[in-house]
């Protein structure tokens, strides 16, 4: 039996606006060999990793970011018990909201063609990890231990994560909870395969964030090229800096939203389904609903930094599980 304990609100933290791609793991490895063109693209063995050619940049003409002012709370510590021991896990609560998603100015020059600016509204409250799942964490909510980085230890982000494992630790916290799980899954470990969750608003239990939300909470109200800071050296673990390892999750500088790794470190899958952006506004997006790819978010420790801007767009199949694929959880705040 898994328990859990839920405690109360710590901090408020305010965070204010700042006025009115795609690229894949060169060098990463999954569990079986895979290779790497010059351009970093996984060749077909390993799947396409959502990495653009040179000739993809674009030409987008970015726009003046203008976001509300994002009023972050720091949830108590869920503290949980599962099969493979006790966990903590640190949440983060960000306020509903609109922003400019996409090649805003502060994005530029790196904007890629599927990052067409637009204006987004989320209309619920949400909340976020503070960090990515850890190795300690995954094991102890699923008894399972998927990474296999001898040399980063039980505080790295998990790692080798595909869609459906990131979901299986979802549900895991939510049967802590005492919540519904969001996803559907059958086998286990290496086999599990979890259905993609329709309506990620409506479930209660944890998940994997939308796109847009995972954008808002990166942003947190501003326009910089991180999340956090102009500079990727002070907020995220890139190939510049990670000396080609996953690093133990907020040892850099968390954003404005007192949240870490959103750049860099591992990259996060999002619950979306990989398709272009419309320009027009929209309110609570969820993405495409159908297609073998999945998004994600943040770059990583074995890509460059340009990879890690904040609007930049990833994706890769649902059963691709590299070194440096990792979770971030996400669950939606009851308004009642």
């Amino acid at each position: 039996m898994i328990t859990v304990r839920w405690s109360v609100l710590l901090a408020m933290v305010g965070c204010t606006h700042a006025g009115a791609g795609d690229s894949g793991p060169a060098g990463d490895s999954a569990s079986t060999a895979d290779s790497a063109d010059s351009t970093g693209n996984l060749d077909s063995a390993g799947g396409d990793s959502g990495t653009p050619d040179s000739g993809d940049t674009a030409q987008l003409g970015s726009v003046a970011f203008v976001g509300d002012a994002v009023v972050a709370t720091a949830l108590a510590p869920v503290e949980a018990v599962g099969p493979g021991g006790s966990a903590t896990l640190a949440m983060t609560m960000l306020s509903p909201g609109s922003f400019t998603m996409g090649c805003t100015v502060g994005q530029e020059p790196g904007c890629q063609a599927d990052e067409i600016a637009h204006q987004v509204t989320l209309t619920h409250a949400f909340a976020l990890g503070t960090t990515p799942v850890t190795v300690a964490q995954y094991r102890a909510l699923t008894g399972l231990s998927p990474s296999n980085l001898p040399d980063c230890g039980d505080d790295c982000p998990v790692t080798e994560m595909n869609y459906s494992r990131a979901a299986v630790v979802a549900n895991a916290l939510s049967e802590a909870a005492g919540l519904t799980a969001c996803y559907t899954c059958t086998g286990s470990d290496a086999t599990v395969s979890c259905e993609v969750l329709v309506d990620p608003y409506a479930c209660s239990g944890y998940r994997l964030p939308t796109e847009a939300e995972w954008e808002y909470g990166a942003r947190c109200g501003t326009d910089l090229e991180f999340a956090g800071s102009a500079d990727a050296s002070t907020v995220a673990w890139t190939s510049e800096n990670s000396s080609a390892t996953p690093h133990a999750v907020g040892t850099l500088a968390a954003n404005g939203c007192g949240l870490y790794d959103m750049s860099g470190n591992v990259r996060e899958w999002i619950g979306d389904g990989y398709a272009a952006y419309g320009s027009g506004a929209v309110t609570d997006p969820i993405g495409a609903s159908g297609g073998g790819m999945r998004s994600q978010r943040g770059g990583s420790y074995h890509e460059p930094a340009e990879v890690s801007h904040l609007s930049n767009r990833l994706y890769d199949t649902m059963t691709a599980a590299y070194m440096s694929y990792g979770v971030r959880l996400a669950i939606t705040v009851p308004t009642n």
